[in-house]
């Protein structure tokens, strides 16, 4: 018969030699940061205003991030059809905030580029979480607010990671870029949701 805790019944599965709960393993830990983070972003995209579908912004920071690209590199890197991707840049083009231009390697081919416009938005956007978020920080108790300044250089390496890296083909005329592996959606978007309010 198992050892038994004083007042209580068998030790439960996971309880050390000692009775102690075993300590989580660094991939526990990871798993519970990262639901936490994951929930802190579902939540702040909520907050922010909707000017633009999500795969719309998705398209604009690959534009930030990687410079000009051509029509099909931005499909593979949103996972949407060509012709979704095609009408979402002829809207964003419509309203300023990316502009076309002939490919100087292929002249049958365009290169997209986000355009100041594009850029202000985002910059916008960005200072409306930072804001939202750190009036929620100031709120925390003083001790939880400290601990979370000693982990901003963890949380800053995260942000300048690729969550989901992708293979980026170099374009002529286009920015210096990284090369990753795969082409899986943008996390938080939903396809349909995105082209319904594309199509309004």
């Amino acid at each position: 018969m198992g050892r038994q805790r004083k007042g209580s019944g068998p030790l439960p599965a996971g309880a050390g030699a000692l009775g102690a709960p075993e300590v989580s393993t660094g991939s526990d830990a990871a798993e519970a940061v990262a639901e936490a983070l994951t929930a802190l972003a579902v939540n702040l995209v909520r907050r922010l205003p909707r000017e633009l579908s999500l795969t719309s912004l998705a398209t604009l920071g690959d534009l930030q991030r990687c410079g000009p690209q051509r029509l099909t590199q931005l499909a593979q890197l949103e996972g949407v059809a060509q012709p979704s991707m095609t009408a979402l840049v002829s809207r964003l083009e419509e309203e300023g905030l990316v502009a076309r231009s002939p490919d100087p390697a292929d002249g049958r081919a365009v290169l997209v580029a986000i355009t100041a416009a594009g850029e202000a938005l985002l910059a916008r956007r960005r200072h409306t979480g930072t804001q939202l978020l750190a009036a929620r920080i100031r709120e925390l108790a003083p001790a939880k607010a400290e601990r979370l300044s000693a982990a901003l250089g963890a949380l800053e390496d995260l942000a300048e990671m690729d969550l989901a890296p992708r293979h980026l083909v170099p374009v002529p005329g286009g920015a210096d870029r990284a090369t990753g592996t795969g082409t899986s959606p943008r996390p938080f978007s939903n396809d349909a949701d995105d082209e319904d309010r594309e199509a309004r």
